[in-house]
């Protein structure tokens, strides 16, 4: 699964940007960045985005295959 890839679709879908999901995870946009360019994360970093995108994780992993 390709994390960077999962989130810009789970972006794409909910309408938001990087800065929003920054934003909800009280990180900074450069920060936000990093983690889109990125291919995998742990799964506590999975579960915290797709809280934040109103998603199961399961949903969010399917997005980056």
């Amino acid at each position: 699964m390709n994390t960077g890839k999962a989130i810009k679709m789970a972006l794409l879908i909910k309408d938001m940007n990087q800065k929003d999901l920054a934003d909800k995870l009280g990180m900074t946009a450069p920060a936000m960045s990093q983690m889109c360019s990125r291919k995998s994360a742990s799964l506590n970093i999975l579960k915290k985005v797709a809280d934040a995108l109103e998603m199961k994780v399961s949903e969010l992993i399917r997005l980056g295959e």
